[in-house]
C-alpha cells in the first residue's frame, strides 16, 4: 500500500506524528510532502531519526512534478527508500495523483 503523508511544519517537531510516521513506514510504502521550508533547521534531521531503518531522501519539486522528477521518486519507492517531496507550493495542495496512492494523510491529524 503506498500512502501520501502531508508533513506541517509543526509535524516534524511533533512526537506523535513522528510516530505515526515510524509505524506507517513499517508496514507501508512513504511518499511524504512538507514545504520547502522543511529543508532548513531541524525538520529533516528529525524526521531522518523517526526513521532510522530507513533512507530518506528530500526532493525540491514545484507544482505536479516535472516527468524527470516524477521517474526519480518512483524510483526511489522501487529502492525500498521514503521519498520527501519539499514542494515550493501548499503541500496541501500538491499535485500527486500520478503516483496512485492508496491513501493520503496529514499531520498532524487535527481532533
Amino acid at each position: 500500500m503506498l500512502i501520501i503523508v502531508e508533513l506541517s511544519m509543526e509535524a516534524f517537531a511533533d512526537p506523535v506524528s513522528m510516530t505515526t510516521v515510524s509505524a506507517l513506514a513499517a508496514e507501508h510504502e512513504l511518499i511524504l510532502i512538507g514545504a520547502h521550508r522543511a529543508a532548513i533547521g531541524d525538520a529533516l534531521p528529525a524526521l531522518r531519526r523517526a526513521l532510522p531503518r530507513h533512507e530518506v531522501v528530500a526532493l525540491l519539486v514545484d507544482g505536479g512534478g516535472a516527468h524527470h522528477e516524477r521517474a526519480i521518486v518512483k524510483e526511489l519507492l522501487d529502492e525500498g527508500r521514503v521519498p520527501v517531496l519539499l514542494t515550493t507550493d501548499d503541500p496541501t495542495a500538491a499535485s500527486v495523483a500520478w503516483l496512485g496512492a492508496d491513501a493520503r494523510l496529514a499531520l498532524p491529524a487535527l481532533a
